[in-house]
Parts: structure tokens; C-alpha cells; sequence
């Protein structure tokens, strides 16, 4: 374990967007602490990896899932939500969000608790079991233009959800 006092600032100052971005990423809450643990250590210990000239931000969230996440869910060591091109796709949409703030995490677990559980059910199994569309309509007992439907209305609520939440935050602040 690694000594507070030894880790570099800007690793603490990122910290609340780590556990933001493992929180997506890792369910089990006590697998999530061991794997935020891990990437600080890793993260200090391979600082010197980091171009000035990058976004430190941008590179330690790329570490992050490419050094850790990444090779773990391949091990199968910790319980990943999403596949590996999901996780990438995620990491995109932090880059562009950046920095993550408290509302927008909270925007973002809300709008998840909206949606219809079946919807999220489909996009779970398309996702961590890398399943297709007719796959995944013989294990839930859809037609496969429906899943797809499905699959669509989802991202979509998720879209117009945390659009609607974060358009209310900033007219609230005005």
C-alpha cells in the first residue's frame, strides 16, 4: 500500500474523478476500492510515463482503463460492467465531459435508475456478454427488431435524461 504523503498532488486531485469513472466501471463496491487503490499506486509509480504536454486528466483516465481495467476484466480478476469496446466508448464520453463533475456523476446514476429494467437488462447482456441482437431475443423472449428497438430507446433515454438534467442545473444556477 502506498503512503499518502508519497503520492503526487495531482493524482490526489484527480481522485473524485477516478472513483467516478471505476463507479461506471466496477460494481462490487469492495472490488471497486481495491482496483481505486491499485490505479493510484500504478498511476504514481508510472507518472513518469506522462507527457507535460498531454492532458494529465485524459492520460490518467486512459491508464487507467487501458493498463488496469482493461487487462483485469481479461483475467477475470474483478467484475467488470461493461465489454472492452464498451469501456472504450465510456472513456470517450469522460474525455468529452471532462472534468466529471459531482452533478454530472449524479445525473448520470440517475438517469440509469429511469430506465425500464428490461431495457437495461437487454443493453447489460449486449454489452458484458457481448451477446447479438438475435441472441439476446431468445434469452429474453423478443423479437430481434424489437431488442434493437429497445437498444436505441435506451441510449436515447439516457441522452435526452442527463441533456434535460444538466440544461435544469445550469438554468437553476443563472
Amino acid at each position: 500500500m502506498i503512503e499518502e504523503n508519497s503520492i503526487s498532488p495531482r493524482i490526489l486531485d484527480f481522485e473524485h474523478e477516478l472513483k467516478a469513472l471505476l463507479k461506471v466501471f466496477v460494481q462490487d463496491e469492495r472490488s471497486r476500492a481495491d482496483v481505486l487503490k491499485e490505479v493510484i499506486s500504478a498511476l504514481n509509480f508510472k507518472s513518469d510515463l506522462f507527457d507535460s504536454i498531454d492532458n494529465f486528466e485524459k492520460w490518467a483516465r486512459e491508464f487507467t482503463v487501458y493498463e488496469v481495467l482493461i487487462p483485469w476484466a481479461a483475467e477475470e480478476d474483478y467484475e467488470i460492467v461493461f465489454s472492452r469496446k464498451s469501456i472504450k466508448v465510456i472513456l470517450e464520453g469522460f474525455h468529452q465531459t471532462a472534468p466529471m463533475t459531482k452533478d454530472k456523476v449524479s445525473f448520470l446514476e440517475y438517469c440509469i435508475k429511469k430506465i425500464p429494467a428490461r431495457s437495461k437488462r437487454i443493453f447489460k447482456l449486449h454489452h458484458m456478454e457481448n451477446l447479438n441482437g438475435h441472441q439476446i431475443s431468445e434469452k429474453v423472449g423478443l423479437a430481434t427488431d424489437n431488442v434493437y428497438k429497445t437498444f436505441a430507446r435506451f441510449q436515447n433515454k439516457l441522452i435526452e435524461c442527463i441533456a434535460f438534467k444538466l440544461e435544469r442545473s445550469k438554468n437553476a444556477n443563472k
